[in-house]
C-alpha cells in the first residue's frame, strides 16, 4: 500500500493483480471518543487545531484521579489526540485492471500519477479520474519494485529479479539507462534531489548510484 504525496488517496494492490485507489476522508475529531475509564497503561489529552497546545482531555473526579496516579507511573504511555483524524472511504474510487499476477510495489507522483509493478514482468502507469491504463512498461521477469524520480515525473527506476535496474523515460515509454548488478533487485529509492538511487538487493546489500 502507499499513499500519494497529496495525502489524498491510498493505492493497494495484492494477489489478485487488481490496483484499487480509496479516498482519504479528513474529518473533525468527535467528542465521543472510545477510552476506558480503567485504562492503566495511556494518559490522554488533546490538541487543539488554533493554538497546537496540547491539554488533558476533559474527565469527571473520579477518572482524574486515575490520571494524576497514572502521571507518575513511568510506564504508562502519554497520548495526544489530533483536532483531525482521517479514514478511508469502505468502497475503492478506482479499481485498476490488466496486470495479470501479482501486484508487488507501487509507487505515486508529485502530480498524482501511480505506477504498479507485477510478477506479470510490467509496470503499469495509471491516473486517478481515468479507468484505462496510460503505459505498459515490459520486463524481462517479475518487477519487485519501483519508484518515482521526486523531481521530474517524466522518470522512473524499476528493479527486477533478472538483476537489472532501469531508468524509464515515461513518455516515450523506453530505458534510458540501466545497470546489471547481478543480484535480485528488492528494492529502489531515488534520492530528494533526483540526482541519485540506492538499491537493495536479496543478499542484503544496498549500492549507491550517481545518475548524471
Amino acid at each position: 500500500m502507499k499513499f500519494s504525496l497529496d495525502g489524498k488517496y491510498l493505492a493497494s494492490g495484492g494477489e489478485d493483480g487488481i490496483v484499487r485507489v480509496w479516498k482519504v476522508v479528513e474529518d473533525v475529531r468527535s467528542n465521543e471518543l472510545n477510552i476506558l475509564d480503567n485504562d492503566p497503561s495511556n494518559i490522554y489529552f488533546k490538541m487543539n487545531q488554533f493554538t497546537g497546545c496540547v491539554a488533558p482531555l476533559d474527565v469527571d473526579k473520579e477518572k482524574l484521579v486515575k490520571t494524576e496516579k497514572l502521571k507518575r507511573s513511568s510506564a504508562s504511555t502519554c497520548v495526544v489526540i489530533p483536532p483531525k483524524t482521517f479514514r478511508i472511504l469502505a468502497k475503492p474510487l478506482h479499481e485498476f485492471q490488466g496486470h495479470k499476477d501479482d501486484i508487488l510495489d507501487l509507487a505515486w507522483s508529485k502530480s498524482g500519477f501511480l505506477l504498479s509493478s507485477s510478477v506479470d514482468k510490467t509496470v503499469r502507469l495509471w491516473q486517478v479520474g481515468i479507468d484505462k491504463c496510460l503505459r505498459v512498461f515490459s520486463h524481462n521477469n517479475y518487477v519487485t519494485c519501483v519508484n518515482f524520480n521526486p523531481v521530474n515525473d517524466n522518470v522512473f527506476i524499476s528493479g527486477s529479479i533478472d538483476g537489472k535496474v532501469r531508468i524509464w523515460e515515461v513518455v516515450r515509454c523506453r530505458v534510458v539507462d540501466y545497470i546489471d548488478i547481478r543480484e535480485i533487485v528488492t528494492a529502489v529509492c531515488f534520492r530528494p534531489d533526483g540526482k541519485g538511487t540506492i538499491v537493495g538487493t536479496m543478499t542484503g546489500n544496498c549500492r549507491f548510484y550517481d545518475i548524471l
